[in-house]
């Protein structure tokens, strides 16, 4: 098995080849200048009392998930970081626990604090905003909490423009949750997204789309957005042959059965040097009912 980690600190569990670990290394060790790309669907998180009894609760009073997922972050240390379904509360509490980052984001509902935001956290050392919005998953893009007929919920699609300060490279950089409940919704999704994005990418910019699809590689939805902005699945670059052992929505159970619903897209193609489906738990305590997807890119290989 290459490169599905499963690890713990203190507590946790580790366990992956000698082998994959030595690639990686000296993968990562003739790499000059990378770049970590992760997607990771935070779960909703109550700010109810009822939390601080609940195991998956995001204020737990024994082990809050909070303090898990800025665990999990801090640990594998992305530059650019698309969360899903994060509610403003729990927005406020990583940005306060990461304040080596800014963020970008809006509550689908309203465009401003109400719902679950499709944020982007990015390193406020290494980029600077140059542009950033948002536009709906509906007929009618440019109003809050609209839908196209079918979805279970509202969505939306995060953006922000970024100037990488240490490479001198520009990104657009998009995240998104797209409905669970409508194939419909989610092919209009997909088409949308390429109309909206293959607009605004300029030639100079590479384009990164992080995101909760809701369904795996292989459907007409995530194959019709990958085809349409010609972007390319950068786990699958470095992990090219699927594994039964691919899940990334496990709902707290930490199975690992299935295929990937959680993705880092990317155009034009990087050489990616580390592809990962993060593991990390507490103890049998995981920070979400999906686990996120990390990989490095090399910008700049050692001559």
């Amino acid at each position: 098995m290459r490169g599905r980690t499963s690890r713990k600190v203190g507590a946790w569990s580790v366990s992956f080849t000698l082998g994959w670990m030595a690639s990686c290394w000296s993968l990562q060790a003739a790499c000059l200048q990378d770049l970590k790309l992760m997607t990771f669907n935070l779960r909703y998180g109550s700010s109810g009392i009822g939390s601080y009894f609940d195991s998956n609760g995001w204020n737990y009073i024994q082990n809050p998930r909070l303090a898990r997922v800025t665990s999990v972050v801090s640990r594998w240390n992305p530059d650019i970081m698309g969360t899903q379904e994060g509610l403003d509360n729990q927005v406020r509490d990583l940005k306060q626990a990461l304040p080596g980052y800014a963020f970008w984001g809006a509550g689908r509902d309203d465009g401003k604090q109400d719902g679950e935001y499709a944020g982007i956290f990015f390193s406020k050392h290494r980029f600077v905003q140059t542009e950033g919005g948002h536009f709906w998953l509906s007929a009618t893009p440019e109003i809050p909490g609209t839908v196209f007929a079918g979805s279970g919920n509202n969505r939306m699609v995060s953006w922000v423009r970024l100037f990488d300060l240490d490479s001198q490279r520009n990104y657009l950089v998009a995240n998104t949750h797209w409905d669970h409940v409508s194939q419909e919704s989610r092919r209009l999704s997909a088409e949308l997204m390429v109309q909206r994005l293959g607009a605004m990418a300029a030639t100079e910019e590479t384009l990164v789309v992080l995101g909760d699809l809701n369904n795996t590689e292989d459907s007409v939805e995530v194959s019709d957005l990958r085809k349409g902005l010609d972007l390319k699945d950068a786990y699958r670059l470095f992990h090219v042959e699927p594994l039964a052992n691919e899940a990334t929505y496990h709902g707290f159970s930490g199975s690992t059965a299935g295929r990937p619903i959680d993705f880092v897209l990317m155009s034009p193609a990087e050489n990616v040097i580390a592809a990962d489906i993060v593991h990390d738990n507490f103890s049998g305590f995981y920070p979400s009912d999906h686990f996120p997807v990390q990989v490095v890119l090399c910008l700049e290989e050692a001559e």
